[in-house]
């Protein structure tokens, strides 16, 4: 009786010892899983801030072009008012001058819509709102 008894209990042991084996090399690969999640989370919140940063630029970028665009065209148009003032002062040139004046303010305030609305146009698609989303 002692003998199977010291069997069993050898059984019991190595049983034991498979067990715990098995056990110990699960912890081991949740560990490794554990840690690669981790950096990757580290990663995505690097990502994260990167195209914050991105975004911070892109904003500093459209509001800079759009005041630079604002004041350019209120240097321009007072520029140009100067020799189209002198013009129609002349009575003989007053009449062309009014003609050329409305073709320049028309086409230099066309420039300049365009390059607001191109700016505004590419600030929406860096940001991702250039297409308006379907409803759900």
């Amino acid at each position: 009786m002692l003998s199977v008894t010291a069997g069993l209990t050898c059984a019991l042991t190595l049983l034991a010892a498979a067990q715990s084996f098995a056990l110990s090399r699960r912890c081991t690969a949740l560990s490794a899983r554990w840690r690669r999640v981790v950096l990757l989370d580290v990663d995505r919140g690097r990502a994260l801030e990167r195209l914050q940063t991105l975004a911070d630029v892109q904003k500093v970028a459209e509001a800079a072009v759009h005041g630079t665009a604002a004041t350019v065209q209120t240097v321009h148009r007072g520029i140009a008012a100067i020799p189209f003032g002198i013009l129609e002062a002349v009575p003989i040139a007053r009449e062309p001058t009014r003609i050329v004046r409305a073709i320049h303010d028309l086409t230099a305030n066309s420039v300049y819509g365009a390059i607001t609305g191109i700016n505004r146009w590419v600030g929406r698609g860096l940001r991702g709102t250039g297409h308006k989303k379907p409803k759900a």
